[in-house]
């Protein structure tokens, strides 16, 4: 069976047919000749309906990297499709969300606690959230995490531009420099 390493799909700076023709041939590519992928990289300023597809026509993947540009784009729905994603199969060991301030804070939450649950203990997991410049949002992580009771197996890294002021998010230097494994 074929391999690749990465698909990475750059959605919604065309039409919605160009869109959908785009993802059909992706589609050619996992039925007519079946295939493993080790990350899917979702960007650019996507429909929930052609994310959603991605999701769907893909093989079981261990990357999963979120890449929203456009910050006015706040659609719960991807949220949703990526814990439904995970709900399906359980090799997922990376997942990345970049510029995630374009994804409500519930659903950032949802996600991780899904990705969380659901991956097994006896793997090196970890969950990366990069952002924008809008860090004021991420003030509870500290408190979530402290009272989420995560293992050593999985932890959540935040990699944030404003970092160097930590009064800013009440962060400890602890966590910040919790080793990547």
């Amino acid at each position: 069976m074929p391999h690749l390493l990465e698909l990475q799909a750059c959605l919604g700076h065309v039409d919605a047919e160009e869109s959908k023709a785009a993802i059909d041939s992706i589609a050619k590519i996992f039925t007519q000749s079946p295939c493993s992928l080790d990350k899917l990289t979702i960007c650019g300023k996507p429909q929930a309906t052609d994310a959603a597809k991605l999701l769907e026509i893909t093989p079981n993947i261990s990357i999963l990297h979120l890449s929203i540009e456009d910050r006015n784009y706040r659609d719960p729905i991807l949220a949703r499709l990526v814990c439904q994603r995970v709900d399906r199969q359980c090799l997922l060991s990376n997942l990345r969300i970049l510029n995630f301030d374009t994804i409500y804070p519930s659903d950032l939450w949802a996600i991780i606690d899904v990705v969380r649950s659901r991956l097994p203990k006896s793997t090196k997991n970890e969950i990366s959230v990069i952002s924008g410049s809008h860090c004021k949002r991420l003030t509870t992580i500290s408190l979530w995490y402290k009272c989420s009771g995560w293992d050593e197996d999985l932890h959540l890294i935040g990699i944030l531009k404003g970092w160097q002021d930590l009064g800013l998010l009440r962060l400890n230097s602890n966590w910040l420099n919790k080793p990547q494994r």
